[in-house]
C-alpha cells in the first residue's frame, strides 16, 4: 500500500517527535492505531472520527422497598368473619 499524509492533531513520537499541526507521511498499517485515538487525521479530512460515547452512567440502583402485604391498608370488614360468628 502506498504512503499516506496525515495531519498531526496531538504531539507524539513516531520515527521522530511530531508536534501538532505538523505533516506525517506513513504506511497506513503503521498508524492505524494513532489514527484510531484521534492523534492523526488523514490529510484532507475535517475532523478526526468520532469517538464513541461513553456508556451512560448506571441510575442509583438502590430501591426503595414496597410494603409488605401485612403492612398494606386492608379493608375494614376483614378478618371480621373470622371471629365470632361460626354457624
Amino acid at each position: 500500500m502506498a504512503k499516506q499524509t496525515y495531519d498531526v492533531k496531538r504531539p507524539h513520537q513516531g520515527d521522530r517527535w511530531y508536534a501538532v499541526g505538523e505533516k506525517r507521511v506513513a504506511q497506513p498499517g503503521e498508524v492505524d492505531h494513532l489514527v484510531a485515538r484521534g492523534v492523526l487525521v488523514l490529510h484532507g479530512e475535517d475532523e478526526a472520527p468520532a469517538k464513541p460515547k461513553a456508556a451512560p452512567k448506571p441510575k442509583n440502583k438502590a430501591v426503595v422497598a414496597e410494603k409488605n402485604k401485612s403492612e398494606a391498608d386492608l379493608p375494614d370488614d376483614e378478618g371480621a368473619a373470622d371471629e365470632g360468628d361460626a354457624e
